[in-house]
């Protein structure tokens, strides 16, 4: 691969000596090195299985992003102002786990290599001289706390000092062992310590350090619990979601001068009276929105205290239920030593509430500096969208801040359950920070990761990292890899990445293919298919199926059209999305319902026609004009099968059609509700409203409050009602087609190669306004809808005439053709 790397011959991948064989551990690597003078340029390549945290000279510095083991991503850091002349520390964290969540292809492996470069040449590298230590202070077995980590359960009473202080010495400790032996047992050969199995590929990060902040409460509550069980690794979660949040009776909460807080326990030789339990103060702490971060406190107080630490991004009873399934039992624990000392989790949490519970108190309890560390990706660019439609503009709003809760180091369906990175519905990330952030290097990792897993048999994994099991993956998912990949490409132009994915995506065609039967319709694929939240009759010749295959043959073709792929090839390819669409034209469409049909049965068609067969049919071009009223009326009539609120497609379909006014009422209708009860994020609308995937409604505990599939309003505003897309790779020509329907008003603001591209409309007694602003290089196909009293278009560059015509669904337009950069203002003539 290009971004291939290699790191110097004598650093070794290396571990610690005898390590528990638990399912997940902690190790911290130690290396002290001089120099004689501060360099002007310093850095440190490192990686490690599964995780890391970077400390030189007590300063943390970086932490390692999730990948997989036989793809790893390495991080290159900027040391520099770390450094000092003389002796130096650098010591590093690592967690690993035991492959237990699937999140690193290739075996199980444990194993830290780095490099210290200054002014280009190495002073350290990890070998057997570093010392290494096993940390037990993370006591284990505990139990999960989402689907990719474990609670912290951690004792402070085996911690005498922080992992990275200076001036504690590692003297003692063991060195490190090597992770291979110098030469092959059997065969005798050399074994590179750098590069062998199962690190095959070391590949630079392609994206940067996240950003931190401090977050500090906004408001915290003060109370006490009547304690229930005593503490135990595996049921922290339970033991607190059983307790109820009392107001302060026979606890203390007292503040301090120095703005600490001393809290006292309930009297342990209360009166048998008066005894009604234990009791312990606790308190609510809301951070005021929901973030991903790392708690941290301060605490003075006698060893062996404890501190139950919940997480929440919704309170129940005013307290938090950290026991939200078994699933998530969202729980840490802290005990601690004698005396003052300081903590932070190691890994982030989701959350918005945290509640913290202190028990076994044998002295008053001080606690200062709560705070979290928050982390997120710091995009460069920020795009904008506003209108005169308040639902409009709060609905894009939380999508916009769902997609900042979802992506980190990768994308997640969600960030409080899965953590994973999903093709299928969970890739509407990508047109999403493309609207937003543009072509972010983010989503060059985003499509490198999943075509690193790619199948033998060619197909995409559904998560990656995530699921990489080939029995697990889903053939709807895979086909989306290579649609939003075009998409990606007309926005960025990173032509580089198309041939380096080219054959890949060719393996994949070979796939389809092999699934075509001889009429060109897709026979049931021999992988699941999902369709997630779609409501619709599943089948052979089912639309959804046939429909996507089509978009994603033809995206293939769109991407080797742009690099100049073989043309034998391509008329494969060209002639099977034709005959497809041919087929999704004629075959489906229902003239007595009105509908587009899920499926296509033996003696005819379904009956069955749901929102999310019938916005694709829309949204992929395959509803013929005269059959789209029809289509129109019965969506708006609710009486189809419906889609969750979350599905990209539904808004969408209705601006397309011309029929902003049903896309604002689909959000009335499905939004609303969402907006009423308080959310700022989008949730998991499937699991809101009951799950009906098949058909049958049910609750499920542990729904997110924050779902990155769920952006179909932000992707609506973008691309529909100011309608600007992409029509040549890297943006250079646009199409501008707003379709503002009864909005009064719109402004969009979005990225491109070349600079900001901005959109306006407004309407002024009757005449609407478009204003088009387009940096140098770019120039745009521009469609403007004769509405309100406009007969006419008059653009402010004089010269410009419009040209009459009708759009694909018989809508009088009026066509300019534009470039050079500046304003365009095109003001309707009545």
């Amino acid at each position: 691969m290009s971004h291939q790397q290699s790191f110097s011959s004598e650093a070794q991948w290396i571990w610690a000596q005898n390590v528990p064989r638990t399912e997940h551990c902690f190790v911290c690597f130690r290396r002290r090195f001089s120099i004689d003078r501060l360099p002007q340029h310093a850095i440190i390549r490192i990686a490690a299985d599964r995780e890391y945290t970077l400390s030189i000279n007590g300063r943390t510095l970086a932490r390692g992003s999730l990948s997989t083991t036989l793809f790893k991503r390495f991080d290159e850091v900027d040391i520099s102002t770390a450094l000092q002349e003389g002796e130096n520390l650098v010591a590093v964290l690592v967690y690993a786990e035991a492959n237990r969540f699937h999140l690193t292809q290739g075996p199980a492996a444990r194993g830290l290599l780095c490099e210290i470069i200054c002014d280009d040449k190495i002073v350290a590298v990890s070998n057997v001289t570093w010392k290494a230590q096993f940390r037990s202070a993370w006591l284990f077995p505990v139990s999960h706390f989402d689907d990719t980590t474990y609670a912290e359960f951690f004792d402070a009473r085996k911690e005498s000092a922080s992992w990275d202080d200076p001036s504690s010495a590692e003297d003692e400790w063991p060195s490190a062992s090597a992770c291979f032996p110098e030469i092959h047992g059997l065969w005798g050969a050399p074994i590179p310590h750098s590069r062998y199995y199962p690190w095959i590929n070391l590949l630079r990060n392609e994206i940067s350090q996240l950003a931190t902040r401090q977050v500090s409460p906004v408001a915290v509550h003060r109370g006490e619990v009547r304690q229930t069980r005593q503490a135990s690794a595996a049921d922290t979660a339970v033991r607190m979601s059983l307790e109820e949040f009392l107001p302060l009776q026979k606890t203390k909460i007292e503040d301090q001068e120095d703005g600490s807080i001393l809290l006292v326990n309930s009297d342990p030789r209360e009166s048998w009276r008066e005894f009604d339990g234990v009791r312990n103060v606790s308190l609510v702490c809301d951070f005021g929105r929901i973030l991903n971060g790392r708690l941290a406190f301060s605490v003075n107080g006698a060893g062996s205290s404890r501190i139950d630490i919940g997480y929440g991004t919704s309170l129940e009873g005013g307290r938090v239920v950290p026991y939200r399934s078994q699933r998530t039992p969202q729980a840490d624990h802290y005990i601690l030593r004698e005396g003052a000392q300081q903590w932070q989790t190691y890994q982030w949490r989701q959350f918005r509430y945290v509640q913290l519970t202190f028990r076994d108190l044998d002295k008053p309890l001080s606690l200062s500096d709560l705070s979290v560390e928050e982390t997120f990706h710091d995009f460069e660019y920020e795009g904008e969208f506003s209108s005169d439609h308040h639902l409009l503009d709060q609905s894009v709003e939380m999508c916009r801040r769902a997609l900042f809760v979802s992506v980190l180091d990768r994308s997640m369906d969600n960030a409080s359950r899965e953590r994973r990175q999903y093709l299928g519905d969970c890739s509407a990330v990508v047109p999403a920070i493309l609207h937003l952030h543009g072509g972010a290097p983010f989503l060059v990792k985003y499509f490198r990761q999943f075509s690193e897993a790619q199948h033998q048999t060619g197909l995409y994994p559904y998560s990656q990292p995530g699921m990489e099991k080939d029995e697990a993956s889903l053939f709807d998912h895979a086909l989306t890899f290579p649609i939003q990949l075009r998409n990606y490409l007309l926005h960025s132009g990173n032509l580089s990445l198309a041939t380096e994915l080219w054959e890949g995506l060719l393996r994949f065609w070979r796939l389809i293919d092999s699934c075509r039967r001889d009429d060109g319709l897709m026979e049931w694929p021999p992988y699941a298919v999902w369709f997630d939240w779609a409501d619709i009759d599943r089948g052979n010749d089912l639309f959804l199926l046939n429909g996507l295959t089509c978009l994603a043959i033809e995206s293939i073709v769109g991407i080797g059209q742009m690099i100049s792929a073989s043309s034998s090839v391509m008329a494969e390819m060209e002639a099977a999305a034709k005959a497809l669409r041919i087929h999704l034209s004629e075959k489906w469409f229902d003239p007595d319902q009105g509908v587009i049909a899920d499926r296509i049965l033996p003696d005819g068609l379904s009956r069955a026609a749901g929102e999310n067969t019938n916005s694709l049919a829309i949204l992929g071009g395959f509803a013929k004009p005269d059959q789209v009223p029809q289509i129109m009326e019965r969506l708006a009539s609710g009486k189809m099968a419906c889609c969750s609120p979350g599905w990209w497609g539904m808004p969408a379909a209705f601006i397309r059609a011309n029929r902003t006014d049903l896309a604002l009422e689909w959000l009335s209708q499905r939004v609303g509700p969402l907006l009423a009860a308080g959310r700022e994020t989008w949730p998991e609308t499937w699991c809101l409203y009951g799950e009906n995937t098949r058909g049958v409604w049910r609750c499920r505990d542990s729904r997110a409050e924050a779902q990155a599939a769920g952006l179909g309003p932000l992707l609506a505003a973008y691309s529909e009602i100011a309608g600007l897309r992409p029509l040549e790779a890297g943006m250079k020509v646009i199409l501008f087609a707003p379709r503002p329907g009864p909005l009064r008003q719109f402004r969009m603001r979005t990225p491109s190669p070349a600079g900001w591209i901005e959109a306006e409309y407004r309407a002024e007694r009757g005449t609407p306004i478009y204003r088009l602003t387009l940096p140098s290089g770019i120039s745009a196909v521009v469609r403007l809808p004769l509405e309100l009293d406009a007969s006419d278009f008059q653009c402010s560059q004089g010269a410009l005439a419009g040209q009459f015509a009708v759009d694909e669904w018989g809508v009088k337009i009026v066509k300019f053709r534009v470039e050079g950069e500046g304003d365009f203002v095109f003001r309707g003539k009545v």
